[in-house]
């Protein structure tokens, strides 16, 4: 589906990084663009669904029978938001591009969100 405000262009909304940490099975359309195949290139970070799906419940359903699937999408999204999207790491790329050394906090903090991770 064309959207007619943006002329097709699709964007990476902040939702999908709030559904990933927040472990949430998310189903839609993701949007096709370069961003989201960068930071979301994981199996089932959206569950891609049509946009004008009739049997939207029945795929609910389906899922919702499945609860180890479920539980494993919920830990791959946690897993993924606490290895790539933290701000400390769009923090790192900045210090990187100014030629900057990483900082023993950062380090810390990028062992805590492994950990964390685990």
């Amino acid at each position: 589906m064309i959207n007619s405000q943006t002329g097709g262009q699709d964007e990476l909304g902040s939702r999908f990084f709030e559904g990933t940490a927040g472990k949430t099975v998310m189903i839609g359309t993701p949007p096709v663009c370069e961003a989201y195949t960068t930071y979301f290139n994981w199996s089932n970070a959206v569950i891609e669904i049509p946009y004008d799906a009739a049997n939207v419940a029945d795929i609910i359903a389906e899922l919702d029978a499945r609860p180890d699937h479920l539980n494993r999408i919920r830990k791959d999204n946690l897993m993924n938001s606490l290895l790539r999207h933290d701000w400390l790491y769009r923090w790192e790329q900045i210090i990187e591009k100014v030629g900057l050394n990483t900082t023993p906090e950062m380090l810390s903090r990028k062992t805590y969100l492994a950990n964390l991770a685990e």
